[in-house]
């Protein structure tokens, strides 16, 4: 994978999966009694950056990004996903169907 998420070259199903880990861990993993919002969003990246892992497990060094740079890059293709133009939604749907899980 190419250092960034955004880059046109990085794999539809890198992206689409790390925006899928990123609505469905959240979910998965209540924050606990006490734990402050800091705390809290370091462990939902911190599981979010191990599953993207187990899920590409399996491939080559392709799909290789740092925890550091995950963290960074994830909320821009939350953001630039989110933003996506409606007028183009159809491309946005088909996008989805094409390299969801």
């Amino acid at each position: 994978m190419s250092r960034t998420f955004l880059c046109p070259n990085t794999c539809g199903f890198g992206k689409i999966i790390t925006l899928e880990l990123s609505r469905e861990v959240p979910k998965s993993l209540p924050r606990s009694k006490g734990e402050g919002i800091t705390k809290y969003k370091a462990r939902v990246f911190h599981k979010e950056y191990k599953q993207f892992l187990s899920v590409f497990a399996l491939t080559a060094s392709n799909f290789e990004i740092e925890y550091a740079k995950f963290v960074k890059r994830l909320p821009s293709l939350k953001e630039t996903f989110n933003n996506w133009s409606r007028v183009k939604l159809h491309d946005k749907k088909k996008n989805l169907e094409t390299f969801s899980r």
